[in-house]
């Protein structure tokens, strides 16, 4: 995946619809990193990855929400509580696919199934690009579950998160010099910044601000505190 691709798909600090007095330089540096890919593994993507530990429950179905962070969601009404997977997933693709933007089957890895007596941990991987990011838990209403008394209960394997664009952009715009930082790791002092004179085609304040503020916003790490004063910005 290209840093462009993940910019346009994910960053919350872009506005590319014109309206933004910035909207302009940020679209003109964005084109800039077209071709950039990530340099190694700390940049890449980690997805994430959810299970349902089967109840007790056997008879009656249930119905399940899949929310995205961004707020998409996906509604399963009548699951079964012994459907298996492959089913699961043929259900899955098809609500997706039409409440979720560029979802292509597939996009959400279900495996294993069974969500009373008997079952086994039902998985559900976010391995697509549609998908990427941190999401809450499943929700699951087992209000028309029969007998027993446990619903299949969710819980998180993986907490995913979408590539480190913010960082390989800056690097590769030669804004900042430096060892990459794990995703998530607070800031250190490593890295160095170059002055806007020693760059051709520097980008502008709003796109190096932009990818910034992302990297509080996605790590909640207060990047802007370390890399604004370096580079002159007083906030």
């Amino acid at each position: 995946m290209t840093i462009k691709s993940d910019a346009l798909l994910y960053a919350k600090t872009f506005d590319g619809s014109g309206k933004d007095s910035l909207a302009k330089p940020i679209i003109r540096d964005l084109k800039m990193m077209e071709l950039v890919v990530y340099q190694n593994s700390t940049l890449s993507p980690t997805a994430e990855a959810q299970s349902i530990t089967p109840g007790d429950r056997d008879g009656g179905w249930f119905d399940m929400t899949i929310t995205l962070e961004d707020g998409q969601s996906v509604f399963l009404n009548d699951v079964v509580w012994n459907q298996n997977s492959t089913n699961v997933q043929i259900l899955l693709d098809i609500a997706a696919a039409l409440s979720i933007d560029g979802y292509q089957a597939g996009d959400i890895v279900v495996a294993g199934g069974g969500f009373g007596t008997g079952g086994n941990a039902t998985t559900f991987t976010f391995s697509g690009d549609s998908v990427a990011g941190s999401h809450p838990l499943i929700i699951i209403d087992g209000s028309t579950l029969n007998n027993g008394t446990v619903d299949p209960v969710p819980s998180q394997i993986t907490d995913g998160h979408v590539g480190r664009f913010w960082f390989a952009a800056l690097k590769e715009m030669g804004v900042i010099t430096g060892t990459d930082p794990a995703f998530g790791e607070a800031p250190a002092g490593q890295y160095s910044v170059n002055a806007i004179d020693e760059i051709e085609n520097y980008p502008s304040s709003a796109t190096i601000r932009a990818l910034i503020k992302e990297a509080r916003v996605r790590e909640g790490q207060d990047w802007e505190a370390e890399l604004l004063p370096l580079l002159g910005y007083d906030d």
